[in-house]
């Protein structure tokens, strides 16, 4: 039997699912990228030095060395891939999901009712992230301990953070109205 990782209750609603920017993707996949052209350069360089002679007779090593460089690098893509595509953030109208990928077998799930949010900051700190339009995100929320749950490189964290907090006071009148999201008020029965 699978175990899902998040499903949505009966009487919930999918209200925003947000990841991080591509930004981010570009940012941590460009070192691994270029990692790809290192067997080459380093070859031209021996062969230029004379530590590999130009008739060189056999390349089956270099090209073995060099394939078996190129499936590492493409293996690295794949868990940054993986690490961006799984980081999700879910809100609903009842909770916030967060779930974070840690390579590719570790994930932690966290979940806050909207009821214990008590703050939602967001951070735009230089002017790569104001042009393209991405930030951070911090959610402070209530308890024995304060919890805070941060995710940077989001997109427009402004109408997340205007999303977010709507639906906390949503959910926070309808509590204090003494009844429950998606029921129906007493004076409609």
């Amino acid at each position: 039997m699978k175990k899902e990782i998040f499903s949505v209750q009966p009487d919930e609603k999918v209200i925003l699912k947000f990841r991080k920017h591509w930004f981010i993707f570009v940012k941590d996949s460009i070192g691994t990228i270029l990692a790809t052209f290192i067997p080459f350069i380093v070859y031209i360089f021996l062969t230029a030095t004379g530590y590999i002679p130009p008739t060189y007779e056999s390349p089956s090593f270099v090209t073995f060395i060099s394939a078996l460089w190129l499936l590492i690098v493409w293996c690295a893509l794949a868990v940054i891939w993986t690490d961006y595509y799984l980081d999700v953030w879910i809100v609903t109208d009842h909770r916030i999901v967060n779930m974070n990928q840690k390579g590719l077998f570790d994930r932690d799930t966290t979940t806050w009712r909207l009821d214990r949010v008590q703050e939602v900051t967001i951070g735009v700190k230089n002017i790569l992230q104001t042009l393209l339009h991405y930030g951070s995100i911090e959610v402070q929320t209530s308890g024995p301990v304060d919890e805070y749950a941060v995710i940077y490189g989001i997109r427009d964290p402004e109408i997340i953070q205007q999303t977010i907090t709507k639906e906390v006071d949503r959910f926070m009148e309808m509590h204090y109205q003494g009844r429950m999201p998606n029921t129906p008020p007493e004076d409609s029965l």
